[in-house]
């Protein structure tokens, strides 16, 4: 009976240990804080439901801080972007360019009539006609751009059509993870080979101040052809703010609008996507031309379209005009900074185009996971299904982002990563983390990267030390039963006892 009673103290002080933090022996009498913290952080009420995992690494010494859950695989929201944009930097480097072409075939007759078509050959540029500031032209000046050049060439009339040519990448725009109630809005756009105003359109609505009484659709900036929205939208309650959500799905012609808008509003803003943006963008383009006089005689259309009707006749084709986009850094600068959910997809694709010759994005997650192992990361447990995370599918280890980081310190391109990474706190800074540890002792010393979707809160990046090292960590939680923003509270606690880590 004394040797089962034993065995099972033995079993019990085993299991203990297993899912109780952990410190590296060298550091445990430095790290008494951060190992109090991670016990707290594991007896949380709000967590005992959840699954969540932390790693910290010293860049100086190489030496794990503290871990906890390091090698379970977690979904990462948009902390993805880290893994994407690192990748993409390594891999075609900070200075790489895309390139769109404008191009015709055919000839150009005596009186300016084009026999043949006009064509804007996409080169994957996520930025093309961007409404940022310092990413280049906005999409009305490029199109001033295309017509400027087509009328140079003499061009008076075309006979042939206006066509989109997204051929860099495959026909996938939207990753099968995605969700559905995500894909119809902004943050859903799908990436294109011809990408153009970041593949999203504004709806405009009035409400009336009665809750529950409908809207009115008053307009859509910039149009988009043979589009039908079906409005169902309502007016919330006084005080509620956008919970508007646009259903539609890749190539179609109809979007579903559906929830509230606050009421009692004229001229209420939201962001929709494209659901096919070659088309779109030929489509902007014959609109100008048709306004300085030139007629295009077989309308707008895409390559897509020509070779599913058995319509597309390959051609030689003339030169007429080239866009060229900011610098990769640049790109990487406002994917990180703002999140954004395109620029990551078409990265993504832009690595499996430049290794493998076709722009999926199965070739890209293949370079991504080539890359990884290249910095000795373990991808055991490394599921990757799209480029920025918003899939809930996706699975990464607090190691991997650890791991990944600590290495990239030492890469060529750490310092373009690193000026992409918000800054905690910074109330200047163009990242989402201004209010985050905002009037703390972490405040302008924790960089990272931000991850939410539902039920998932993901932090990775650095922590510079109040003794001079610097910390790569991550951390995520995901299915956490408390609100959004008391998560984040308790997570900025956590990754705020990094500070006084001595390693």
């Amino acid at each position: 009976m004394k040797i089962k009673i034993l065995l099972f103290a033995i079993l019990i002080t085993i299991s203990s240990f297993l899912s109780s933090p952990v410190t590296t022996s060298s550091a445990k009498n430095n790290t008494d804080t951060i190992n109090q913290s991670l016990q707290k952080f594991q007896n949380d009420p709000d967590l005992q439901n959840a699954s969540w995992g932390f790693y910290a690494k010293s860049v100086k010494t190489g030496k794990v801080v503290a871990q906890y859950n390091a090698r379970k695989s977690l979904t990462p929201a948009s902390a993805l972007k880290v893994i994407t944009t690192a990748t993409a930097l390594e891999i075609l480097g900070k200075d790489f360019k895309f390139e769109t072409v404008l191009e015709y075939d055919g000839q150009i007759d005596a009186s300016g009539t084009l026999k043949g078509n006009v064509y804007i050959r996409g080169g994957g540029d996520p930025t093309l006609g961007a409404p940022r500031d310092g990413l280049g032209k906005d999409y009305e000046a490029i199109l001033q751009q295309w017509v400027t050049a087509i009328r140079k060439a003499g061009i008076k009339k075309i006979e042939g059509y206006v066509v989109g040519d997204a051929r860099i990448f495959e026909e996938e725009s939207v990753p099968p993870m995605w969700l559905w109630e995500d894909m119809g809005n902004y943050y859903g756009a799908g990436s294109s080979g011809l990408t153009f105003h970041e593949n999203q359109y504004f709806a405009y609505f009035n409400s009336e101040s009665k809750t529950g009484s409908e809207t009115k659709l008053t307009k859509i900036i910039p149009s988009v052809p043979n589009f039908k929205m079906v409005n169902r939208v309502t007016a919330g309650a006084k005080g509620t703010g956008d919970n508007a959500y646009i259903f539609a799905a890749p190539y179609s012609n109809v979007a579903y609008v559906r929830g509230t808008i606050p009421p009692a509003r004229q001229g209420f803003r939201i962001k929709g996507s494209i659901a096919n943006p070659a088309l779109f963008c030929a489509f902007q383009l014959q609109q100008e031309l048709e306004k300085v006089g030139v007629e295009a005689q077989k309308d707008y259309s895409t390559i897509r379209i020509l070779q599913d009707e058995g319509k597309y006749v390959p051609r030689k084709k003339t030169f007429l005009d080239k866009v060229i986009s900011p610098p990769l850094s640049k790109i990487v600068y406002w994917t990180n900074k703002k999140s954004i959910n395109l620029y990551a997809e078409h990265l993504l694709k832009m690595l499996g185009k430049h290794r493998f010759g076709k722009g999926t994005r199965e070739n890209g997650v293949r370079l991504v996971e080539e890359y990884l192992k290249t910095c000795n990361v373990d991808t055991k447990g490394f599921f990757m299904e799209d480029g920025s995370g918003l899939s809930p599918m996706n699975g990464v280890t607090a190691e991997q982002f650890g791991d990944l980081l600590y290495v990239y310190r030492n890469e060529t391109h750490y310092p373009t990563l690193f000026e992409s990474l918000s800054i905690a706190g910074n109330v200047s800074d163009v990242g989402g983390l201004k209010s985050f540890l905002k009037g703390t002792s972490a405040a302008n010393k924790v960089f990272a990267k931000s991850g939410y979707i539902q039920r998932v809160r993901a932090y990775t990046g650095y922590v510079n030390t109040a003794s001079g090292d610097q910390i790569a960590f991550a951390l995520m939680v995901n299915n956490y039963t408390c609100s959004n923003s008391e998560m984040r509270r308790k997570m900025g606690e956590l990754i705020a006892e990094l500070l006084h880590s001595k390693t």
